[in-house]
């Protein structure tokens, strides 16, 4: 009888720890989603101030773009502390992502983070980030980020179709970057 109550309380055990771990899992992925709108957001909110040739804050847009895309994938893979999902250093997170980010290059994310400070006018990045071509390489720069944060978190075409564009030609697999859906217009 106590080998069977012992058997039964590890098996018990097991249980419990099988549900707290999915419990985890699906608080990780729950925090995770509510990422999504905000690099959606971030995205309209570019074109837009691209459209607008407010280039600053489409500098900024871009800087936030890719910072929501990387704490996403961070966030949902538990490589996040707290203090590291509050903090706005994308290298560190880039780091803690462990790899799936590493085709962006260090010295644009650090460029990109001296973008977001575009957006006010008295600091001195203002005067740098606020040309036309500079929003664009951003842009580009911050695109790539998300199209890779989409990927990770096995976003469906349908619904980047709806958040983001829906490309009228598809002809190659780059049809399908959120690059190109910011341009097609």
């Amino acid at each position: 009888s106590s080998i069977c109550d012992m058997l039964s309380y590890i098996g018990g055990e097991q249980m419990y720890r099988q549900v707290i771990e999915i419990s985890i899992e699906e608080k990780k992925q729950e925090k995770s989603e509510k990422y999504k709108p905000a690099i959606y957001g971030q995205v309209r909110t570019y074109k837009a101030n691209m459209k607008n040739g407010d280039y600053s804050i489409a500098c900024s847009s871009a800087e936030q773009m890719a910072e929501m895309s990387i704490k996403a994938v961070g966030v949902r893979d538990g490589n996040f502390s707290n203090t590291l999902e509050r903090n706005h250093d994308l290298i560190k997170q880039k780091r803690a992502c462990r790899g799936k980010f590493d085709s962006i290059d260090d010295a644009d994310l650090k460029e990109l983070r001296n973008a977001y400070y575009a957006k006010y006018p008295n600091n001195p990045y203002h005067k740098k980030y606020n040309t036309k071509e500079q929003a664009e390489k951003l842009g580009k720069i911050a695109s790539n980020v998300v199209d890779i944060a989409l990927d990770e978190l096995d976003v469906p075409m349908a619904e980047r179709d709806k958040e983001l564009g829906k490309r009228d030609k598809i002809e190659t697999v780059d049809d399908f970057s959120v690059w190109r859906r910011i341009n097609n217009d």
